[in-house]
């Protein structure tokens, strides 16, 4: 049931608990993501013991970039990617590639380091700082860059060469 505020008796329009929730920051995708999944212990259960199906955080256009890339030069990581991209392995496919950038950006114990800005969710100037990690997944080295104030990833690919770190995000 939904209550609009004009149906609400008096004492309820003045409820502090109400005027709270307008305060709250804006929680990002992977935030709201591991809040509902996470234990205390930071582990995702699994329900009855299976195996969890595959999760896409991914908007329509990080995807659309990672997998088929946005024109010559840009993106496309599907096997057999584009010329001069490095792909994704033949046996995966978009779900599979989908779903392990996802758990990386969900994955507590994922090492972030800063691309832009100085560690926080916004750069000097007021704009998305750029966070970037380079985790393993199935033998596979993914370089993933992600934007913490949108809640959006950039880009995600294979990286077989050494990370460049830098400053790590606490």
């Amino acid at each position: 049931m939904v209550f609009h505020r004009q149906h609400l008796p008096s004492d309820h329009v003045h409820n502090k608990a109400l005027t709270r929730s307008a305060r709250r920051p804006r929680r990002t995708t992977a935030d709201k993501v591991r809040r509902f999944l996470a234990d205390e212990s930071g582990s995702v259960p699994i329900p009855g013991g299976q195996a969890p199906t595959r999760v896409d955080l991914l908007s329509p256009k990080a995807k659309k970039h990672i997998l088929q890339g946005d024109g010559p030069g840009s993106g496309g990581h599907l096997w057999p990617g584009q010329a001069g991209k490095a792909p994704f392995p033949q046996s995966w496919d978009s779900d599979k590639i989908v779903h392990e950038v996802s758990d990386i950006i969900t994955d507590p114990k994922a090492k972030w380091y800063v691309q832009t800005g100085s560690g926080g969710p916004l750069t000097k100037s007021g704009k998305p700082a750029r966070w970037v990690s380079w985790e393993v997944r199935d033998g596979v080295r993914i370089r993933t860059v992600y934007e913490p104030a949108t809640g959006e990833v950039i880009t995600a690919f294979p990286d077989p060469t050494t990370p460049i770190k830098g400053i790590p995000i606490p």
